[in-house]
């Protein structure tokens, strides 16, 4: 069943991207992407769990990312098929790549941000009636497990949010690279055609 989900490919694919020559991440993108997520997740978790007005308002930031996200998803696939006659096999190969790392890392932030909705929701659905594991927890923490669950949900929610957002630079970057591309092939073509409008 999990299988037809896809997220283990999205989630290799998006980790690929930060691989270097000898196939491994390097220490500093490891600890910004992977590791600083969940420190700051954990801090922000035991500072605040979010309330009704803070949950209200990145469900809709998020949302928004959502659909933002998804558009950019169709308008590079619509843009895979374009035709560049003045490109080599080489940089054609080089511009697909790009186009294709950028859609995994917009599907891993599609990912990350339908994770925070829906950590959003569940949030407010816990609560253990149990007063074995009540007067256990109050004891060693000085916390009610709903608290401590609410805790722990809230830490998800912000490594999701973290890794939603700093996917969304790495888009950025992803898309500069490409228009580049395409902008210095289209100044290519004017060069060329002055060129022979001047032989003419």
């Amino acid at each position: 069943m999990f299988s037809r989900l896809n997220l283990s490919e999205i989630k290799k694919n998006y980790k690929n991207q930060f691989l270097n020559r000898n196939g491994k991440i390097s220490y500093c993108d490891k600890f910004t992407y992977f590791i600083l997520p969940w420190i700051i997740g954990i801090i922000l978790a035991l500072i605040k769990i979010p309330n009704n007005d803070l949950k209200s308002l990145v469900g809709t930031i998020f949302s928004i990312l959502i659909g933002m996200y998804l558009t950019l998803v169709v308008l590079l696939i619509s843009n895979i098929v374009v035709d560049k006659k003045d490109v080599t096999p080489i940089q054609q190969n080089n511009r697909l790549d790009v186009i294709e790392q950028t859609i995994f890392i917009i599907l891993y932030a599609v990912t990350c941000s339908i994770y925070t909705v829906v950590f959003l929701l569940f949030i407010d659905f816990i609560s253990i009636n149990n007063l074995k594991l009540e007067l256990f927890f109050r004891t060693l923490i000085g916390e009610s497990t709903d608290t401590i669950l609410k805790t722990i949900v809230s830490a998800f929610i912000y490594v999701n949010a973290y890794k939603s957002i700093i996917s969304f630079f790495i888009i950025i970057r992803s898309l500069i690279a490409l228009f580049s591309f395409d902008l210095k092939v289209e100044r290519n073509k004017l060069v060329q055609r002055e060129n022979e409008d001047k032989i003419l």
